[in-house]
Order: C-alpha cells, then structure tokens, then sequence
C-alpha cells in the first residue's frame, strides 16, 4: 500500500483540530502554529485548509476581545481564500458568532452585518444560519425597543425561511470543533 504525502499531511492536520479541542491557550496557539504552517504549505489541499480554518474557531473559544479580533481576521482571511468551501465559511461564521459575544453594541452591528453576509451567501448552510440567527439574538440583547424590533423581524424571518434546519453540530463539551472519523 503507497501512501500519498498530502494524505499524511491531511492526518497529521486533522490530529492537530483534535488536539486543540483539548487545550488551554497557551498549548492551542502553539498547535494553531503548527497548523498555520501546513496550511502555507498546502494551499491546494482544501482538508487542510478546513483544519486550519477549525483551529482558528478552537483558539477564538479560549481568547478575550484583542486576540479574538486578530483570530477572526485570520479566518476571515481564510474564508475569502476558500470561498466555494462551505466547512471554511462555517468556521469563519462560528468564530464571529464567538466575537460578537465579547463586543459592545457599536462594533456588535458590524459583526452581525459580517454573519448576515455569510448567511445570505450561504443560504443552504444550516449552521450559518443557527450562527447568525445566535448573532442576532446577541444584538437583541443590546438593544432598545425600535431598533430591537427590526432585529427580531429579522429573527422571525430566519426563522420562517429555516423551518427545517435541525442542523447538526460536531462540537465537544467545551463548544469547540472535534474531527470525527
């Protein structure tokens, strides 16, 4: 049996996601390194990629607001690179819904413009739609009656427009991303 290189790579990656799930920062940002690396050197491989994409959402679990800006930025960076891979879109998704719980109102709309972005081009993906549909619930949170009435008009709708997305997640008990076999 020969073993292909980027398939090892691809394992190798993957084995990184899960180690990450299990971390506190200081170990994840050093695997999200590792991570980073083989991403660079596997631009092609789209596995890797999707890894990479999965350590970044894993790291933005355990970060307060300055580095969760910078992680978000990473996977934003991803997601443009990787736009026809929707696994890269819901990462980049779960990681802004991850910011928007740290932001104040101000920097909260823009972030909701961002996952209402995703969702919009990501119709069919239910796990966008849960992570704007979260997203909006947050705004909702700090908002004042005319403006949080616009916000739950557009829950209402996500809601009538999503009526069938039992949606599935693959998230561990510390709500970050595992990789199942």
């Amino acid at each position: 049996m020969e073993y292909i290189y980027g398939e090892i790579q691809t394992e190798y990656a993957k084995g990184l996601v899960n180690l990450s799930s299990k971390q506190e920062l200081p170990e994840i940002k050093e695997t999200i390194g590792k991570l980073a690396q083989l991403a660079t050197e596997n631009v092609g491989n789209g596995e890797i990629q999707t890894a990479y994409a999965k350590g970044l959402f894993n790291l933005s679990c355990e970060q307060e607001l300055p580095e969760l800006k910078e992680t978000i930025g990473k996977l934003a960076w991803l997601a443009t690179e990787n736009v026809g891979n929707g696994e890269i879109q819901t990462e980049y998704a779960k990681g802004l819904y991850n910011l928007s719980c740290e932001q104040e109102l101000s920097e909260l709309k823009e972030t909701i413009g961002k996952l209402e972005q995703l969702a919009t081009e990501n119709v069919g993906n239910g796990e966008i739609q849960t992570e704007y549909a979260k997203g909006l619930y947050n705004l909702s949170c700090e908002q004042e009656l005319p403006e949080l009435k616009e916000t739950i008009g557009k829950l209402e709708q996500l809601a009538t427009e999503n009526v069938g997305n039992g949606e599935k997640q693959t998230v561990n008990s510390q709500g970050k991303t595992t990789e199942i076999p």
